[in-house]
């Protein structure tokens, strides 16, 4: 019950105003968080088995001065999925009215890092305790090459007010998603496994009890961020850095938002 109450409220408050003044960063890593805890630029898997643990994927905040953190209780956080072709079946994922290769949980979803697997300067969801999840996928999103990972995470909103923030220049773990191999090899698997692949945590919406929400990122427009420390690549080479190849989306977010809901 208190589940099912936490996803409402978290539901309730996309329509309050979002700052839009940028007042942090985000970070993507495998296996830990990537500025402050040396997560992996690079995943790459052999694909000749469906069993055993997958990749780590982990998403990390880092507030800046501005940031004004008083009652974090709830967040929707966007990866973008993307390859230079269509995106191949591995990577779709049923979500109806999507239906992909493989079952949306596939990604194995953390948001206290309960598991100690990845390393950062804090767990803010985890110190709140008890954090919800729900994940949805959407396909396609900006092109045929592109999947868009939606996950929600939300806290108990008056405990989260009695919580210490996450400090300015720290960064918090705000999500783990581990990849699972299911489908990956011999009959009835889903092609491209081994195929180069970039994801990109493009947004993340942060909401607070006292109702001071703002936005992380952007998604749609004309200036995108370059590769950096919010991308991470599956299969690329070690030499390789960032992910070559985003496309120009030229959306606004308005109307690309209105196909998450």
């Amino acid at each position: 019950m208190k589940k099912t109450l936490l996803l409402a409220a978290a539901l309730m408050v996309v329509t309050a105003t979002m700052a839009s003044a940028q007042r942090g960063a985000l970070s993507l890593g495998w296996s830990s968080c990537r500025v402050h805890g040396g997560g992996a630029p690079v995943a790459t898997f052999a694909c000749t088995t469906n069993g055993g643990p997958g990749a780590l994927l982990v998403g990390g905040f880092i507030p800046s001065a501005t940031a004004n953190l008083n009652s974090l209780n709830s967040a929707f956080l966007y990866v973008d999925i993307y390859q230079l072709g269509s995106l191949d079946a591995w990577w779709q994922f049923t979500d109806p009215p999507v239906t992909g290769c493989r079952p949306l949980s596939i990604w194995g979803l953390n948001f206290d890092n309960g598991s100690g697997a990845a390393i950062c300067d804090r767990s803010y969801w985890g110190d709140v305790g008890n954090p919800v999840a729900a994940d949805r996928f959407f396909y396609p999103s900006y092109a045929a090459n592109h999947g868009t990972l939606r996950l929600l995470t939300a806290v108990d909103a008056q405990v989260a007010q009695s919580t210490p923030q996450i400090p300015v220049g720290a960064e918090s773990y705000v999500f783990g998603a581990r990849l699972g191999r299911a489908l990956s090899t011999g009959a009835g698997a889903c092609a491209g496994c081994l195929n180069r692949t970039c994801l990109y945590f493009a947004l993340a919406e942060f909401f607070q009890t006292n109702l001071d929400n703002f936005n992380v990122g952007e998604v749609g427009g004309a200036n995108i961020p370059q590769p950096g420390n919010a991308y991470v690549g599956w299969q690329l080479n070690v030499a390789e850095t960032g992910c070559a190849g985003t496309p120009v989306r030229n959306a606004t977010w308005g109307s690309i938002k209105s196909l998450y809901r």
